[in-house]
């Protein structure tokens, strides 16, 4: 068979395919998608506004910095998994922004706080943290669903914008489930496990993401 024949077959046997969405409109589609998922699961367990009584400007601030955790990492997983877009270091960076802003946010409002006993803090811990879990399951599995069907190349990074940004999500929803608001609590129970189950993402990324 001749090179011209060959290449003739090959493009006879070639499959259409479907152009991907604009990174940003898919990023966005999920995130909707997400907060509707987030807004049931909420409704079903029973919305506690204790939260936003207590101190309704901290609780908007919160809730805001999440969302916006939630929407650029969301933009940088979906732009990583496009091998021509992302490959500024903005794209891995800019996400860290708002969460290192929330995390400084609670130290300092930590030290303005008196200090409580470890059993005080160990208080609905886990609760929350199923919570979390509970709540970013479908949006996260859906995110990766999305993320598979482009081409994804850095597995790890786009792993793990893709599952912060679930729990991102849910951890929004799970600011109207929590009626404790002290910045100790939020620090362990909303912010870290973030961060560590976060961190996952790189694993599942490499295990799932290959294409």
């Amino acid at each position: 068979m001749s090179t011209n024949d060959l290449i003739d077959k090959l493009c006879d046997d070639a499959k259409p395919v479907k152009e991907i969405c604009c990174p940003f409109q898919r990023a966005f589609g999920w995130f909707f998608f997400a907060l509707l998922c987030v807004s049931v699961g909420t409704a079903v367990s029973g919305i506690d506004l204790t939260g936003w009584q207590k101190d309704p400007l901290w609780f908007a601030i919160e809730t805001a910095m999440l969302v916006l955790i939630a929407l650029l990492s969301a933009c940088g997983a979906f732009l990583l998994s496009i091998p021509c877009r992302g490959k500024s270091i903005l794209t891995k960076i800019i996400p860290v922004i708002p969460l290192l802003l929330w995390a400084l946010l609670l130290i300092i409002q930590m030290s303005l706080e008196p200090k409580q006993p470890i059993s005080a803090l160990a208080s609905h811990g886990a609760g929350c943290v199923t919570g979390l879990l509970v709540l970013a399951i479908i949006p996260g599995i859906v995110l990766f669903i999305m993320i598979h069907r482009a081409a994804p190349v850095k597995l790890g990074w786009t792993g793990l914008l893709g599952l912060v940004a679930a729990l991102a999500v849910a951890s929004s929803g799970l600011q109207f489930l929590c009626p404790l608001r002290s910045a100790a609590h939020l620090m362990m129970w909303h912010l870290l496990p973030i961060v560590i189950i976060g961190s996952l993402g790189i694993w599942l990324g490499k295990r799932f993401l290959r294409w």
